[in-house]
């Protein structure tokens, strides 16, 4: 903590190096909850997830769903990975539940810290591109903008692979799935959307470095879902 927050503050100042502190700590919260469920690397994380390209039934499930994840290991008190397939799908459900207010506080601390940044350069003169680096307001700003989409694809994760674990458990049979899911299927559709409508604003502020579809796939899918529950 100590070498971190002195990285902190030479780097953003007195005024905001404090809070882009407080915002690493709530970010490595939320990484210390999901290591403990990492049973489906790298699909469970937002750049390698497959469910953003289907809607979350047992029919495309069959088909594109994680299948089995790691075999359980020992490692002091903990047992990774449950033999269980429907509990490992809820434990990486859970870990994005439980992590996702701590990418909130996250955020929170960087706008906060970007509200007392100056225009000042950091202390090391190149960005990895070889250009000049950004002040310290722009990496604060870039920073925020990990956390933010990072944090919200997340959650949309976490819902994904929830209903994935009801589908286990209901053995795959549509009616039974649909009665148990539907509360968390309509908040997937919510979580769909907010991801869509987050990287629409990046998109169109042009801080979208890479377009991978995000916008249409989510957007898709949120439309996929609301069909699918009024069928």
């Amino acid at each position: 903590d100590a070498i971190c927050k002195d990285i902190a503050l030479k780097q953003f100042g007195p005024k905001a190096g404090p809070l882009v502190f407080k915002a690493w700590q709530s970010l490595e919260r939320a990484h210390a909850i999901l290591s403990n469920n990492c049973t489906w690397p790298p699909l469970q994380w937002p750049i390698w997830y497959s469910g953003k390209g289907y809607i979350p039934t047992p029919e495309e499930f069959a088909k594109n769903g994680v299948g089995l994840g790691l075999k359980p290991k020992q490692a002091g008190p903990i047992t990774y990975n449950p033999p269980s397939l429907a509990a490992q799908l809820q434990g990486v459900s859970d870990a994005w539940r439980q992590a996702y207010p701590h990418y909130a506080d996250a955020v929170d601390y960087m706008n906060r810290a970007l509200a007392k940044a100056d225009d000042k350069p950091l202390f090391y003169r190149y960005w990895w591109s070889g250009e000049g680096s950004p002040s310290r307001k722009e990496h604060i700003r870039r920073q925020q903008i990990y956390m933010q989409s990072i944090g919200l694809m997340g959650r949309e994760i976490g819902i994904h692979f929830g209903l994935q674990a009801i589908c286990e458990q209901s053995k795959g049979d549509p009616e039974k799935y649909r009665r148990e899911a539907s509360a968390l299927l309509a908040e997937d559709i919510k979580a769909c959307k907010a991801v869509a409508d987050y990287f629409e604003l990046l998109r169109n502020a042009k801080d979208l470095r890479y377009d991978h579809g995000f916008v249409e796939k989510y957007r898709k899918k949120a439309s996929g879902i609301e069909k699918h529950l009024g069928s």
